[in-house]
């Protein structure tokens, strides 16, 4: 597929985040990079160009540390769209709308890229369409207090960033951490076949 298709493909909402990602190769990041540099000079952004270019950079090379998954997603679109705004492409507001849902509907202890991503295709995309935004946000909120199971209403605390496991395609239970120096174990189980699942963190 041509390049720049797939970039339209991608602004209009046909491509995902995820395949979108994947088709970057050497090619369409040239495109990309020129087009982003072309927005610089014409002053489409108002951040320090150097720190803006080196984070847009990060994202197209995937290696950009962010945990909210939400935020990234958010964060190509919006620049990738400000590039290529002149095609008079709709905004696709989905990557916004769910970020923003994110922010006040899922806690920092779910901020795993790997939750975030469960939250989003079981939740979020399954949100009944009919709902008021603050209803949205707090049906996100009760889906995930079911979900994501806590045995003594007690959620982690992370040492280091969020690392909720989902097995089989379900999120697993917490049911507490041990500390033993600096090392902080974080034991989950699956609801059904009570079989545990331990996360080791470091101080």
């Amino acid at each position: 597929m041509d390049k720049k298709i797939v970039i339209e493909e991608y602004l209009q909402g046909n491509i995902s985040y995820n395949d979108f990602l994947k088709s970057l190769d050497k090619e369409l990041i040239d495109i990309l990079n020129k087009r982003y540099l072309d927005a610089i000079k014409n002053n489409i952004f108002s951040y320090s160009t150097y720190t803006h270019y080196e984070t847009f950079q990060k994202l197209l090379n995937h290696s950009l540390s962010i945990s909210d998954v939400f935020c990234k997603k958010y964060s190509v679109y919006d620049i990738v769209y400000k590039c290529f705004g002149e095609n008079n492409i709709k905004y696709f507001e989905k990557y916004k709308k769910n970020y923003e849902i994110a922010l006040d509907a899922i806690p920092e202890y779910l901020a795993s890229d790997e939750a975030s991503e469960y939250i989003e295709r079981e939740i979020i995309d399954k949100l009944p369409i009919h709902l008021s935004e603050s209803k949205r946000k707090k049906y996100v909120k009760d889906r995930c207090k079911t979900l994501f199971c806590l045995e003594k209403n007690h959620y982690p605390h992370w040492v280091q960033e969020s690392e909720w496991p989902i097995k089989n395609g379900k999120p697993l239970r917490y049911i507490g951490s041990k500390r033993s120096g600096d090392l902080v174990q974080f034991i989950f189980d699956e609801v059904d076949t009570k079989e545990q699942v331990i996360i080791e963190q470091y101080y």
